[in-house]
């Protein structure tokens, strides 16, 4: 049986793959508020296909488990991160929340299905999960944080 990634590969991996999605559906930023962030990625989480290939970001999620909090996870994917490789980062917005940023190292499109299997590849072991898993989950996320 395969041993999964470390616990901080699967935070900055996911961190990465909602970055990912959000970039896919265009939108570049979240809201900076603690508790709705949280208990959004929560439930979107809660019903993503994939999420036990990460279970490290799954515990963050379990009551009485001192962890890193999903706030800290949803965002680890910072300007410090090389590692998974990928060309966007989240930072501090200039109006609030955490934005999105590009790295300018890379030169990347959204609407390029080869890019975005690239940067896929990235964010989890073989099987790779497909960007449309990404979107959908960011696509969940913004759903429960826009409240529609």
């Amino acid at each position: 049986m395969a041993t999964a990634p470390s616990k901080d590969f699967q935070y900055k991996a996911v961190s990465a793959g909602v970055a990912l999605g959000l970039c896919m559906v265009g939108r570049y930023q979240v809201p900076s508020a603690k508790l709705p962030l949280e208990f959004s990625f929560k439930r979107a989480w809660q019903r993503w296909e994939y999420k036990e290939r990460f279970p490290a970001v799954g515990k963050v999620f379990a009551l009485g488990v001192p962890t890193v909090d999903p706030y800290i996870a949803l965002t680890s994917a910072d300007s410090r991160v090389q590692t998974p490789r990928v060309p966007f980062y989240w930072d501090r917005g200039e109006n609030g929340g955490y934005q999105i940023y590009g790295r300018e190292s890379w030169d990347w499109d959204t609407d390029n299905p080869e890019d975005l299997e690239l940067v896929a590849g990235h964010l989890s072991d073989s099987p790779t999960i497909p960007p449309a898993a990404w979107e959908s989950l960011a696509r969940d996320l913004l759903t429960e944080l826009d409240g529609k």
